[in-house]
């Protein structure tokens, strides 16, 4: 190390802001020559002599003799390691402390640093309370006299690391949640960082062992991170104004200061114009109050986060060993150290490594890899190891000469589970009583398809952050950035990644789970390029990048490891970069390809063999360069911001000076030998079997070739009257129009549960796993709805964690599709941070800490499939908005419909940055759920002059769209905000039947549309068009061969021209009307035009389009469907017991609970969004013996049972939560165990039924 560690790291720069102005400063050395190249910069053991006075001082075992001042702080005895500082509940003004750190490295801010102790708690906090372990302040703050000093306000400064109690009662939360938490309040600017929890136990005080917490600051990634006992790291939640630690916002503490909308790198040093001092343990100096606005007040105002008054706590806690790094010790999870002091101590402990296990198959039957995880046992201790999930087995392999160390293998099965991320978790745990147990945690992923293809087929005027759709069910797309372009390509169009602004050419980050992140295994990529000039060393192809630096939209940086397939120096011959294994391989290719300047494309193909580490490259199909490979490559670690370049590096330097198209990475060995590069790698073109019924124009699937045409897209009218059938056809429905409702059908497994209803919950607590989207079943539409015992079965998943990019926000509908037989749901997430651009501020302040948290935060759209509603695959980001959305569109509430061959989303637009919200609604849609095609056009937009009441739309139901002779209708509902005063009223919407787009002849010119190649659906005998022409204009259709001749007796010249206005008019040739013969046959349609728009077609049997009787669909329903007559009786006691799978003899005899079955009745008025809360049900438990003790057990996401353990007789408090759900029966059970004897447990139903009223 070297003197210039601190400074380098410290991100720091020396100038001062001044009104507007700058001026140089130079900086005073903050660190003695010794200081300044120490790991370790504090080290408080608090080994001193028990019973150490007020006054004195705490040793600084670092030798940088950083001692603290001991004030209401006593050294006991009962510490993790020797002594420990005793943290007491009532501070008269502080427990320990050093004043004027601020020219020591004491004082934290941007620059690499870890914070780390052993903490014991004695009980939880008050609410709204904050216990501040670490605590920096400036005490140059004078309340009663603001001053500005070099051009920025001194008051009211403090940095602190501690624990929070939430300051509200949340309904839906089992407990009040307790979160650690990083505050740092620059000048007037509340700063907040907090996690989500991680051992509810260690913070109320009930855990007796000692916990290890570690806060982790990263300045060059600007990425703050937490472990409690070595598991995490926890990113940042949430935060108030800017939070310091999330990737886009650095952490300023007590050392810089500047312009806090920047996104700032350095800062000018804060330093001799202040005198900070150091609090550790609890401090009652501080405040705040009101008047001074000292602390911190969280937005919105129901969060009060401040640094209270000591006076007021009433647990306190020990601290033991308090270390201060200024590097980086931990980024994954680890084995909490032992004691810092006594390195070769006999304290037994467990060492784990590694703690996390990332797993992926690249298909489902795909058997990935085994791993492994070694054991090294400190001293005599034992270790017992289990999993907690079926899908993951665990053998020991070997065992060391010593018992010290054991090394375990790893498998997981992926014929238990489904495609899509799976986490379980392997525990360690010993028989030392301060010893906490430790896990291994296991990421699995499970892919739909092995690999990814990018065939670059968008718009040559394609915007910013427009998604290049990966046409593989992975759903993995790029994100085309403003230093990438669409040019034409070698098939369609191709990537030109050089665009004309700053910022990525095309990436898609996140590759962390996924094959894209390419390493040891079996592996090609491949594709088509072009050069429009000579290349140049160092010119990239593509490029894996390890960790990103994130600044606002659209700038990244990355700072970790490395892949990349580049031009050579000098540029001869091509270079293969893998950082993370050592290794650059130069590679040669023929010059030509690299020199040919405006050449002609040519394939290239690297190959990956895994088992013999060998390299391949192939130009044109020709084998160029085989190299065995120095070293094993490695993927690159798992950081959440692993990211893939195409055409440049991920900061778009080096670019490909040309074009590249219809680029794959297949988790494979494609080729092995000299090959003939396919022609394309779009899948080859087979007839497309269209079915009976329409065929619309709404994207481009049906159109192989046309000229002198345009699409346009049509508004609703609206509103219309409910059509006088409605509620026929809602009845016919299986879900009855009830969007979050899925009947599975009479073959059902079991028919109690053939229903399934969908709810999303809500938490602030990881610790719980209560997030996501739940599921309950019943045996008939309307219940009794009892939960699924693995709920949630889509979660949510903290930011920071694995897999967060594809976690469920909200719940919005699922359909069940006859044609796929599978559900579809489509939900709610959110993007990356620095995904878009910065959102205003609005007045709102709900979404204000969101984009703070999230920079550039915006609603996307996901969607995931099932085959039983249980367990879902296949979720990916289908919505995202780009350059060519006005304002901070996000997307809400799509309702997918099917018409003929074309799925319908009806998409809200959320315009949050106008006028307390405006939403209209648009279509987007597909042919297989996975690919969708977004249509800009308004379908219904709020007034010009927007009133309360008709500004925020929606489309309602599902499934199947309301069709009658001439006309389609779409019920909507519409009100005055997407925020509270709501004003909803509900409405209907209609369009002319199919006539969502069409296809226009353009002037004068005749224009032809042909279809690809179709197979003729038996039973079509006749072919009808949807289309209008002006009074001189006609429609003519002939039919084609495979070769794209007309057929006899189908030419253009035989039909019967079309004119007019017709919603479905047959079309017929001079001696053949019926298609009847063409049955099974492949063929091209075209239609010929002038002066027209042709809307669709339609393929139908004798006699045409048939109107849906609803009514006759609706009583054939009825009479089908199970029914339920709750409303008109209770369930007796034996049909709870049956729904709830209770054993017969499960009765509560032994507690004396009475009723038999605890009911919840909840009546809310039917215009609230939400049903609220009962009052609780208070129900007596009698024991004969008052010395029995008893506890509960419950699981169920809707009920709150209060206490949940005690001794002898006593009144149990029975809250349920109506918030997360809707009208219904609600079935669940609780367990009562006694004397803690599983034999003794007892069952008791409960009943939640919840009415709206008019």
């Amino acid at each position: 190390m070297t003197s210039t560690r601190w400074p380098r790291r410290c991100m720091a720069e020396p100038h001062w802001r001044f009104f507007g102005g700058t001026f140089s400063f130079v900086c005073l050395a903050m660190l003695s020559m010794d200081a300044c190249c120490a790991k370790t910069v504090a080290l408080w053991s608090f080994d001193d002599p028990v019973g150490t006075s007020r006054d004195s001082l705490v040793k600084d075992s670092s030798g940088h003799h950083y001692d603290l001042e001991l004030g209401d702080g006593t050294i006991v005895s009962e510490g993790r390691f020797g002594n420990a500082l005793h943290c007491p509940a009532q501070v008269s003004d502080f427990v320990a402390r050093r004043r004027e750190i601020q020219q020591t490295p004491l004082n934290l801010g941007n620059s690499d640093w870890t914070l780390e102790w052993w903490q014991r708690r004695t009980g939880p906090l008050l609410k709204g309370h904050v216990d501040w372990v670490f605590l920096l302040y400036d005490e140059t703050v004078d309340a009663s006299n603001p001053s500005w000093e070099a051009g920025f306000q001194a008051e009211a400064r403090f940095t602190g690391a501690g624990l929070w109690m939430h300051d509200n009662v949340v309904t839906w939360q089992k407990t009040g949640p307790m979160w650690p938490c990083f505050a740092d309040k620059y000048d007037e600017v509340h700063r907040l960082s907090f996690v989500q929890d991680v051992h509810p136990n260690f913070y109320a005080g009930r855990d007796s062992r000692f916990t290890h917490v570690a806060w982790v600051y990263d300045a060059a990634l600007k990425r703050l991170m937490y472990f409690e006992d070595g598991k995490g790291p926890f990113m940042v939640r949430d935060g108030s104004e800017v939070a310091p630690g999330n990737q886009t916002h650095a952490v300023y503490g007590m050392l810089g200061s500047g312009r806090l909308q920047e996104y700032p790198e350095r800062f000018a040093p804060y330093r001799k114009l202040s005198q900070v001092a150091l609090y550790l343990g609890g401090q009652n100096v501080i405040g705040p109050t009101r008047a001074t606005d000292l602390g911190i007040h969280k937005i919105p105002r129901g969060y009060e986060l401040a640094v209270r008054p000591r006076s007021e706590r009433t647990a306190g806690y020990l601290l033991d060993e308090v270390r201060i790094s200024d590097e980086v010790l931990y980024r994954e999870p680890f084995s909490p150290p032992g004691s810092f002091m006594q390195q070769d101590a006999a304290e037994p402990r467990l060492e784990v490594t590694p703690r996390r296990l990332y797993f992926l198959s690249t298909s489902p039957q795909d058997q990935p890899p085994t791993q492994r995880f070694t054991i090294q046992s400190k001293g005599d201790v034992r270790a017992k190891v289990v999993t907690d999930s079926e899908w993951i087995s665990v053998s020991e392999i070997e065992a060391s000469k010593s018992a010290a160390t054991r090394h375990f293998e790893v498998r997981v099965d992926p014929n238990k589970l489904w495609p899509t991320f799976h986490t379980g978790h392997i525990s360690i745990q010993s028989e030392h009583s301060q010893m906490p147990a430790q896990t291994v945690e296991i990421h699995y992923n499970i892919q739909l398809e092995n690999s990814v293809t990018w065939l670059m087929d968008e718009p040559l005027d394609a915007p910013q952050r427009m998604p290049l759709e990966d046409a593989s069910q992975n759903g993995l797309d790029l994100a085309l950035g403003p230093g990438g372009q669409m040019a034409e390509g070698r098939f369609g169009r191709a990537l030109d990644p050089r665009g004309r602004r700053k910022g990525y050419a095309a990436v898609t980050r996140y590759i962390d789970p996924t094959h894209l992140n390419l390493g040891a295994t079996d592996w090609t990529f491949e594709g088509w390029l072009r050069l429009d000039r000579d290349a140049r060393a160092g010119d990239v192809i593509f490029e894996l990048c390890e960790n990103l630096s994130i600044g606002p939209y659209p700038r990244i940086r990355g700072l970790g490891n490395r892949m990349s397939l580049s031009v050579g120096p000098e540029a001869q011959g091509l270079e293969f970069r893998a950082d993370a294994a050592g290794i650059k391989q130069a590679l040669e290719v023929d010059a030509e390809f690299l020199s040919k300047g405006a050449g002609p494309w040519f394939h290239l193909a690297l190959e990956h063999q895994g088992s013999t580490r060998t390299l391949t490259l192939w130009i044109n199909g020709k084998q160029q360069e085989r190299v065995k490979l120095s070293a094993n490559l490695q993927r690159l670690r798992a950081t959440g911001e692993n990211t893939l370049a195409l055409g440049s590096t991920v900061e778009c330097t080096h670019r490909w000076p040309g074009r590249l198209d219809e680029v794959r990475v297949t988790a494979a060995r494609v080729y092995g030998k000299n090959f003939t590069p396919p022609e394309s790698l779009t899948a080859k073109t087979v007839p497309l079997a269209l079915s009976l019924g329409p065929q619309l124009f709404v994207d481009d699937y049906l159109i192989a070739e046309s000229e002198h045409v345009e699409r346009a897209f049509y508004q609703a009218e609206c509103p219309v009257a409910q059509p006088a059938d409605w509620e026929h056809f809602l009845a016919q429905h299986p879900n009855r129009g009830d969007v979050l409702l899925a009947d599975m059908g009479p073959e059902a497994a079991d028919p109690a549960k053939r229903f399934l209803k969908y709810s999303y919950q809500h938490s602030f607590s990881e610790s719980e796993q209560l997030g996501g989207i739940y599921c309950y079943y019943g045996p008939t539409r309307h219940g009794p709805w009892v939960a699924y015992e693995q709920n949630p079965v889509l979660p949510y998943v903290w930011a920071g964690m694995p897999h967060a990019y594809y976690s469920v926000s909200d719940h919005w509908p699922v359909m069940f599709d006859d044609r796929t037989q599978q559900l579809v749901m489509v939900y709610k997430t959110y993007p990356l941070s620095g995904q878009h651009p910065v959102l205003d501020w609005y007045r709102d302040e709900r979404f204000n800490y969101q984009n703070r948290v999230i920079s550039g935060f915006r609603r996307h759209q996901a969607v995931a499939f099932s085959q039983d509603g249980l367990h879902w695959s296949g979720q990916q980001h289908i919505l995202v908005p780009d350059d060519w959305d006005e304002g901070e569109t996000q997307f809400q509430t799509p309702k997918i419909y099917r018409r003929g061959d074309l799925y319908i989303a009806f998409v809200q637009l959320l315009r949050d940055d106008v006028d307390r919200s405006v939403a209209s609604v648009a279509l987007a849609t597909s042919r297989d759920l996975f690919h969708w095609t977004r249509h800009r056009a308004p379908f219904l937009r709020p007034a010009d002059e927007a009133k309360r009441g008709d500004k925020w739309f929606h489309v309602e139901g599902n499934t199947q769209l309301y069709v009658d002779a001439d006309r389609i209708v779409v019920p909507f509902r519409v009100g005055g905000s997407h925020k509270p005063p709501r004003a909803f009223y509900k409405g209907f919407a209609s369009v002319p039947l199919d006539r969502f787009a069409s296809l226009d002849s353009v002037g004068s010119a005749t224009a032809r549309v042909r279809t690809p190649l179709v197979q003729i659906p038996h039973g079509a005998t006749e072919l009808r068009i949807n289309a209008a022409t002006q009074p001189e204009g006609e429609v003519r259709v002939q039919l084609l061969d495979e070769q794209g001749n007309p057929l006899p007796g189908y030419h253009a010249s035989d039909c019967q021209p079309i004119s007019g206005d017709h919603l479905a008019e047959q079309v017929t040739w001079t001696g053949a009307s019926s298609l009847e013969a063409l049955a099974g046959k492949n063929v091209h349609i075209e239609f010929v035009m002038q002066k027209s728009r042709l809307y669709g077609f339609y393929l139908t049997p004798a006699g045409g389009l048939r109107p849906q009787d609803y009514r006759q669909a609706a009583a054939e329903r009825q009479a089908a469907e199970p029914t339920s007559d709750l409303d008109q009786q209770d369930l007796s006691l034996e049909e709870v017991r049956q729904l709830l799978d209770m054993p017969q003899d499960s009765a509560n005899t032994q507690t004396g609970i009475s009723p038999a079955v605890v009911r919840i009745d909840h009546t809310y008025p039917e215009n609230l969004a939400y049903p609220g809360d009962p009052e609780p049900v208070e129900v007596p438990l009698e024991l004969p013996d008052p010395d029995t003790r008893w506890s509960i057990e419950e699981s169920i996401p809707w009920l709150n049972v209060k206490p949940s353990q005690g001794q002898g007789s006593t009144q149990l408090s029975f809250l349920g939560h109506g918030l997360q759900l809707d009208a219904g029966d609600y079935l669940g059970k609780i367990k009562i165990v006694t004397n803690n004897d599983p034999a003794t447990a007892t069952w008791v139903p409960v009943y939640f039924r919840i009415r709206a009223s008019q």
